[in-house]
């Protein structure tokens, strides 16, 4: 199955949005599937669910890029991209575990680096993601293994299923 992932841009630049969507709707593995123009909007689309990966301006009006991701739940928290033209924001960009840090005008050799890096993240998360559930689901049968039936016999399943290479 092929990736796709769904991605949300911020930036209060016009220009900038425009010439990073263009560069992103080029590539089969990610879907641009929204834009916002300030950190509120951004807040509020990303609380709607559905991004896998967020593109985000440091220095914008209302709500920096910064404030933005300290408005986040960690459990909401899609793979982050900062996109600016600051470059001393870095240092904590990657405090708040960045996966890379733009630097504008976006150049498309450096933006293809970047893209390779949140691929392996993305299925690094993915393959810890399948891991953790399938210890839950062991768990659970462990559980369900040490509870009595009504003849005080040892209930036991025969079988766990484990979902492999997707």
């Amino acid at each position: 199955m092929k990736i796709r992932l769904r991605t949300l841009l911020v930036d209060d630049e016009p220009l900038a949005l425009e010439y990073l969507t263009a560069l992103l709707e080029l590539r089969a593995d990610i879907e641009v599937v929204g834009r916002c123009r300030n950190g509120r909007e951004a807040l509020k689309r990303l609380r709607q669910g559905g991004v896998d990966l967020l593109f985000l301006d440091v220095q914008m009006p209302g709500k920096t890029g910064l404030e933005v991701v300290a408005g986040l739940q960690a459990d909401d928290m899609p793979l982050l991209v900062f996109a600016t033209a600051y470059d001393q924001y870095a240092l904590k960009a990657f405090e708040l575990n960045a996966v890379d840090y733009l630097l504008k005008p976006f150049d498309p050799d450096r933006l293809a680096i970047c893209l390779t890096r949140v691929l392996e993240r993305w299925s690094s998360k993915s393959l810890i993601s399948d891991k953790a559930a399938a210890l839950a689901a062991v768990d659970q049968i462990e559980q369900r293994s040490n509870t009595l039936s009504n003849d005080g016999q040892a209930h036991a399943l025969g079988k766990l299923p484990i979902k492999d290479a997707g």
